[in-house]
């Protein structure tokens, strides 16, 4: 796995750099901001803030508008509202200086996963497919019965008037959905495939208990499986009789409209089933473990 570190102190980078070496990555150091964006793309960045050229958050938007490349910002600017603006604008992880080696690789590794990426030396996957895409490809992995994955083209979900019955008969949801930002729109219709139905090929196993939902540009989002089954969640690719556009999650999203709407991945590529609760992105960073509406979940301790 290619690794770049953006950081202009020799007395953080230099030893950064060899203990990531002998973790088994493939490391480059640049020390400023210029050469952060002028260099090929690596699998993930490390970016500091305080850059001798530029503002490290500047960085992170340019990189972020070309590419869903992962980036860890570690910096010494530990406030709060530092670390949320730097989320806001790019970011998948935050550290904050001083920071462990062994905290930070495990950070490496989790992010590679969320991204689609394999901490032993795969890339990232593409961002979200565009508007119109040829395929799709919906996986089920972790704790299910046979192999590590099911792929379900998309050959089964959209190019045939209705699906195939291999895949099962499409199923709708009417009904209303709900924002964590305050907002609800009522009377909706969303068409595609029940959850169930796909989770019937995949066989889960007894011991699995949760479910990762995780998107094509690295989103994650975790939910009990008693969320997504028994008639409670779908993969849509219609909203009001009408293709998902990219930007409500095209051409294929989760749908679990009983909880707070960032549950709800856009762009989904796949599920990965588990024996225990892994937070998603927005449950790391504040938001609420499950985010029940009816019962105002949106932060932690809610």
């Amino acid at each position: 796995m290619r690794i770049l570190i953006v950081e202009d102190e020799d007395a953080i980078a230099v030893p950064l750099a060899e203990g990531l070496s002998r973790e088994g990555f493939e490391v480059t150091r640049v020390a400023n901001g210029a050469d952060a964006l002028a260099g090929p793309e690596p699998d993930l960045v490390l970016l500091d803030l305080r850059l001798p050229d530029m503002d490290g958050l500047d960085v992170c938007r340019k990189l972020r508008a070309r590419s869903q490349v992962p980036i860890i910002v570690v910096t010494a600017k530990g406030e709060e509202v530092a670390r949320v603006v730097g989320l806001e604008v790019g970011a998948d992880d935050y550290v904050v200086k001083p920071f462990g080696l062994r905290e930070l690789v495990a950070r490496i590794r989790a992010v590679s996963r969320r991204a689609g990426a394999r901490a032993d030396g795969g890339a990232a996957q593409d961002g979200p497919p565009a508007a119109g895409a040829a395929r799709l490809v919906l996986s089920a992995a972790g704790k299910v019965d046979h192999g590590q994955l099911v792929e379900l083209a998309e050959r089964l979900l959209r190019e045939l008037p209705t699906p195939s019955a291999a895949v099962a008969s499409p199923a709708r949801y009417e009904g209303d959905i709900h924002c964590v930002t305050t907002w609800s729109k009522l009377g909706m219709t969303f068409d595609g495939v029940s959850v169930d139905t796909l989770l019937a090929a995949a066989r889960p196993l007894p011991s699995a208990t949760h479910v990762i939902a995780f998107s094509h540009t690295g989103y994650t989002t975790n939910l009990p499986l008693a969320d997504v089954t028994d008639g409670r969640a779908w993969v849509v690719w219609e909203a009001q009789g009408q293709p998902l556009t990219t930007e409500h999650g095209g051409p294929a999203r989760l749908l679990v409209p009983h909880l707070y709407f960032w549950k709800s991945a856009k762009w989904v590529a796949g599920l990965r089933l588990l024996d225990h609760d892994e937070q998603g992105f927005w449950e790391r960073n504040g938001y609420h473990d499950r985010g029940d509406p009816w019962q105002e979940q949106r932060y932690q301790g809610d």
